[in-house]
Parts: structure tokens; C-alpha cells; sequence
């Protein structure tokens, strides 16, 4: 069903068909996995991947968590992570880890995209502002949006294997990172 969904956003004329696509990408070294990744070039030719998370959730709640709302999930009111923040999370991870995304400064795009939710209040809450400044977050009336946002960060086609670089890239910890993790002695 979400699959299908992007399937729609990506006819649009303007996203080149020859951008890479990954579905359900497994960030090395860890068990998170990216729903999809659109990959090419932004309109100055840098190196672009759009890191996007999708959610079949028709409704949500706002909560007093930092990150967290409420949703209906697997058959219970259940508390999760604000589906943009788990796509700042992705890219992060993928930042902090691949020193190829970084040495070669391959420009990381997160956003959400729940194209089965009507009314986008709750995701969209202020209290969230955080999280959707770093990683927009689309609702099924907004799929036209969606598209403009891939437009706006692919213009071009990947034309260098830019999936392959990331999945094949060397997985070294950025230096901030390394600093921020105490060492026990």
C-alpha cells in the first residue's frame, strides 16, 4: 500500500526517472531500516539522497513526550516516535556512521509521508516543531507537496551510484560522534 502511494508521488515529471531507488534499506550495524530512499542530484548537482519514512496510520495524538505521539498500532493506542524525527534519526545514523556520505558530502534529505492520514493536526502540532523543521512530514492530501519536496532536492538523475556508494561506504564513526562517547578506563 505504501509503496503504491510513492509509486504516485514519483510519476510526477519533474523527478527524473533515472533517480535510484532503495526500498526498505537496513542501516549497516544496526536493526533500523529506511522504508525508502529516493537518490540523485539537487539543482546545484550535489549529490542528493531523500530519506523517507512511511506510515499507513490514519490517526494520531499529540502527546507531552518530546518525539512520541499516540497512534492505533497492531491493535492497541500505542506511544512511538514522531515519524519525523524517525527519519532525522535515519539520516543521522547514516551521517554519524558513513564516513563516504560525509567525505563526499552527499546531502542527506529526511521527511515523512502518511498517506493514509486526513487530518495532519496532530503530526503537524507545534509541539513537534523540532522535528518537522528537520524532516517535513506529508498526509495523503499533501501528495502533490510530497512530490514538489523530491523535485526540489532531485532534479537530476543519479548518475554515479550513489546507492551503492552509501551502502558500500566505509563505516567510520564522524569525529563528533567519537568525541561525544565517554571512554571507560
Amino acid at each position: 500500500n505504501s509503496l503504491q502511494c510513492m509509486f504516485n508521488a514519483l510519476l510526477d515529471q519533474g523527478i527524473p526517472p533515472s533517480a535510484g531507488v532503495a526500498i526498505e534499506y537496513t542501516i549497516p550495524l544496526t536493526n533500523r531500516r529506511v522504508d525508502f530512499i529516493l537518490t540523485g542530484k539537487d539543482a546545484a548537482r550535489n549529490d542528493t539522497a531523500i530519506i523517507v519514512e512511511l506510515k499507513q496510520w490514519s490517526e494520531a495524538e499529540v502527546t507531552d513526550k518530546d518525539a512520541i505521539v499516540r497512534t492505533f498500532l497492531n491493535g492497541s493506542i500505542r506511544e512511538v516516535n514522531h515519524p519525523s524525527y524517525q527519519a532525522w534519526s535515519y539520516s543521522a545514523l547514516i551521517e554519524d556512521y558513513n564516513e563516504t556520505v560525509r567525505e563526499e558530502r552527499i546531502g542527506l534529505q529526511p521527511c515523512a509521508y502518511l498517506h493514509n492520514m486526513d487530518d495532519g493536526s496532530a503530526v503537524n502540532d507545534p509541539v513537534y516543531a523540532p522535528h518537522t523543521s528537520r524532516a517535513p512530514v506529508f498526509i495523503s492530501r499533501d501528495a502533490e507537496r510530497l512530490a514538489d519536496f523530491l523535485k526540489q532536492h532531485v532534479r537530476y538523475g543519479d548518475e554515479r551510484d550513489l546507492l551503492y556508494r552509501i551502502e558500500n561506504g566505509r563505516i567510520r564513526p564522524s569525529r563528533s560522534l567519537a568525541d561525544a562517547v565517554p571512554i571507560k578506563r
